[in-house]
């Protein structure tokens, strides 16, 4: 994406943040949200260009700031909106430039420095309290995400996908950098391990690779939504971009997938199984930890499986996990974890006897 961003930084302000909704929106229309979700995004980011630009008046001369950010909150609220509203508009302006500023990229590769949006601006009427991480979904809701039945003929195109990343999350407790750096050529079907290059703190280690996550994988790859053009180094999950191809250097504009949209596609899929809204790729690296755990895992393995670089963090998140093991039947959900994979493999031998793509299964 860098090189799109070399371009775009050339661009005057009001420009560069208009290419950079754009870009956004295209992401975000990737993961096939709710036409509500789209509706919201799009209204947030006006109001703010409105704002910025006293509703097309003037012309800024620099990119927006984090006094422009406040100056909108607090104009906001002096004409009444309500704390979790401006909170809700302000969230959607902090993931436009939480993709155009990852910090992960070299400061140069950035289109933005900075996230003008930080959270800590942004007003909120609950007071934050020490206490353990809650576990968001209970058992039978983690259960739910692990069968492969699409409950929406809307999300049918993009559902492979979708149930490759919830399964690979649920089970290999990756961080969002990590899944989305996953190229075919990371997979190791033979020996059952994901090889991870360059985890946090660029760090190598290898995780394990389930036959639950096995068989997603090649039904998302049997889905075709990643052309077999594609190379195995080429990133495992996508966008297609083809207005950007000749800008990424790749004809077919595939392009990995930004860290706010594979978290926006984690959080349509489990509202959209569950019903619970607001889960996020960190919750789900909180679940699996707490299913290995409970599973008997031992602390310097789930450490290895983390890449916690000392144990202690290790035992720090585990503790906050500890309080609801009581309450997780894992025989259950490893025993329907094992009867899904055994499905989604006998659903491939059907598909590849008769040599067919494969379409998700809608609920009726």
């Amino acid at each position: 994406m860098w090189n799109v961003f070399a371009a775009m930084r050339k661009q005057k302000p009001l420009e560069r943040f208009d290419a950079a909704v754009d870009m956004y929106m295209d992401s975000v229309m990737a993961s096939s949200p709710s036409p509500e979700t789209l509706r919201a995004y799009s209204k947030h980011l006006r109001l703010f260009r409105d704002f910025w630009t006293s509703n097309g008046t003037v012309t800024p001369r620099r990119d927006p700031s984090i006094d422009d950010a406040k100056a909108w909150r607090d104009t906001m609220l002096a004409n009444g909106k309500t704390k979790n509203t401006v909170h809700q508009y302000m969230a959607s302006l902090h993931r436009l430039f939480d993709f155009v500023s990852d910090e992960e990229l070299p400061e140069k590769e950035r289109l933005y420095q900075y996230n003008p949006f930080p959270s800590r601006i942004m007003p909120s009427d609950k007071k934050k309290e020490s206490r353990p991480y809650e576990i968001p979904l209970t058992d039978e809701q983690i259960a739910m995400l692990l069968v492969n039945v699409c409950p929406d003929k809307h999300v049918r195109n993009v559902w492979p996908r979708n149930y490759a990343i919830i399964i690979l999350f649920l089970t290999t407790a990756l961080r969002n950098s990590e899944l989305r750096a996953l190229t075919p050529a990371d997979l190791d079907f033979e020996h059952a391990e994901i090889v991870v290059e360059h985890g946090k703190g660029d760090k190598f280690r290898a995780v394990d690779f389930p036959a639950i996550v096995q068989s997603a994988v090649k039904l998302y790859m049997a889905s075709k939504i990643r052309s077999d053009e594609l190379s195995d180094t080429d990133p495992l999950f996508g966008t297609y971009m083809p207005s950007k191809a000749a800008e990424l250097g790749n004809e077919l504009g595939w392009r990995e997938i930004s860290r706010s949209g594979l978290s926006d596609i984690v959080r349509e899929h489990v509202r959209l199984v569950t019903g619970v809204d607001g889960v996020r790729t960190h919750a789900m690296r909180h679940i699996c930890a707490r299913v290995d755990l409970n599973g008997g895992m031992r602390l310097e393995e789930l450490q290895a499986k983390l890449g916690h670089s000392e144990i202690q963090t290790t035992q720090i998140y585990s503790g906050r996990l500890m309080a609801r093991r009581q309450r997780m039947s894992v025989e259950a959900l490893l025993a329907a974890r094992d009867e899904q994979a055994q499905e989604n493999e006998k659903l491939l031998a059907k598909l590849q006897a008769k040599g067919r793509k494969y379409h998700a299964i809608v609920a009726s």
